[in-house]
């Protein structure tokens, strides 16, 4: 059975073990010590001498990196543990997390899971990729960067369940690996990065989830990850005016007075968006979805297989999604600022199953597909940023002072010049991605 881990705020954790759904858990006589040797270099980071702390001996040019404390308890079905890394140089780093069984939705495990989520508010639970200790303190020490999300591998042989298993699990992966630093850091790159994840989910269910199991539960899934992403786009929509288009518009009309109170305003938006972004992620709502997608995965992966394989539905998903885009984007000289913000969706949904299928076909022919279809999504995402300038200054209108007003009227005069500055450029990149042929034809 697959686990997901419930990340804890460490300094929280005697106050959780008192709530009543907690106190079931029983902790283990002793906690485990270790000592981790290592060349100045760090050159056995993948293997390096573990010790214990109190061990004495010759260890040659290996010399001590940290040492480990782990606690745990347990009550069968579920760990909790808490570590404590404490570099040679006497810093100290802490980390708690629950290690859940995945397990269908109705049984009683997920019912006492969500009785602990609730009394777990305190410490801030967010499902998180699972680590290796050893791993996570060589990232302390600043000698590991972070793990990224693996590539998506299919093959053309795969059938429906191994395709939608193989799927799940590239998604949640890498929600997994930035859920953290949306909620920790509030990073406005694992922001995007999640909610980029979550698009990717809700294109992929309505080619392949449908195709392994019932539309309703295709349908749900694409739903919940809906919400969770309109949340993070709120927040995103936010990054972008503040640190991108209001700096542009500003840098166009520096002597414009009404800056400094519009960039008031939208700061303290996306503060406060921030925060609710905050609570959504420590919802049991989104450790409940993220069980629900592993399970699910677990489910398709075990499948027998059936139905056609990768490479066939590959080629059929493609040729549907291309030919519905080159339909509008045939009438790129007729479409209005709606239309191309349609077409840019439709793009997207393109690109992302691209990138879903790529390992089934030549790499050099989805790499010039992906070369012409990037820039073109930036081209018209652009466009998407004036709308959503449009759109944000209309809610903050009411708490702008007269120069703040002034300056948004301004900022959206600057923003429509720029659409229609794009359009030429639009057309260019257009006519560049129609030029190319189909490489998932035969």
């Amino acid at each position: 059975m697959s686990h997901l881990w419930l990340g804890l705020r460490p300094d929280q954790l005697s106050a959780l073990l008192q709530r009543p759904s907690w106190r079931g858990l029983q902790k283990a006589p002793k906690p485990e010590r270790w000592r981790v040797l290592d060349t100045a270099d760090q050159r056995h980071r993948e293997t390096p001498l573990i010790v214990s702390p109190t061990g004495k001996g010759d260890t040659g040019a290996l010399k001590p990196q940290f040492d480990l404390t782990r606690t745990r308890w347990t009550d069968g079905a579920l760990t909790l543990e808490h570590l404590v890394w404490t570099l040679a140089n006497g810093t100290e780093h802490q980390a708690a997390w629950l290690r859940m069984p995945v397990g269908p939705s109705r049984d009683a495990l997920r019912a006492r899971l969500q009785a602990m989520h609730a009394d777990a508010r305190l410490a801030d639970p967010i499902p998180v990729a699972g680590v290796d200790p050893i791993e996570l303190g060589y990232r302390f020490l600043g000698a590991e960067t972070g793990p990224r999300p693996a590539k998506l591998r299919l093959t053309p042989d795969m059938t429906g369940g191994a395709v939608l298993a193989a799927i799940l699990d590239n998604v949640a992966d890498g929600l997994l690996l930035h859920l953290p630093n949306v909620v920790w850091l509030r990073n406005p790159v694992a922001i995007h990065q999640a909610r980029v994840a979550l698009r990717r989910l809700r294109a992929a269910l309505p080619l392949f989830g449908v195709r392994v199991d019932t539309p309703e539960r295709a349908e749900a899934m694409r739903q919940t990850a809906g919400d969770i992403a309109r949340r993070l786009g709120t927040v995103r929509d936010l990054d972008v005016f503040c640190s991108e288009t209001l700096s542009r518009a500003e840098a166009e009309f520096p002597t414009e007075a009404g800056w400094a109170n519009l960039k008031t305003v939208a700061e303290a938006r996306r503060v406060a968006e921030a925060q609710v972004l905050t609570e959504t992620v420590t919802a049991w709502d989104t450790t409940n979805f993220l069980l629900d997608l592993l399970h699910w995965r677990d489910e398709a992966g075990a499948q027998l297989p059936s139905g056609s394989g990768a490479g066939e539905v590959a080629r059929t998903l493609l040729a549907d999604r291309w030919r519905r885009v080159n339909r509008q984007g045939s009438r790129m000289d007729r479409i209005d600022v709606p239309g191309l913000h349609e077409l840019r969706i439709k793009i997207k949904k393109l690109r992302y199953l691209v990138d879903f299928t790529k390992s089934l076909f030549d790499p050099n022919a989805t790499s010039t597909w992906e070369s012409r279809l990037s820039p073109l999504q930036d081209a018209l995402g652009t466009l998407n940023d004036g709308a959503s300038a449009r759109s944000l200054i209309r809610g903050m209108m009411p708490i702008l002072d007269k120069e703040g007003a002034f300056a948004a009227g301004l900022l959206i005069a600057w923003a429509d010049g720029r659409t229609l500055r794009h359009r030429n450029r639009i057309q260019q990149l257009w006519d560049d991605l129609a030029d190319l042929p189909p490489y998932w034809k035969d």
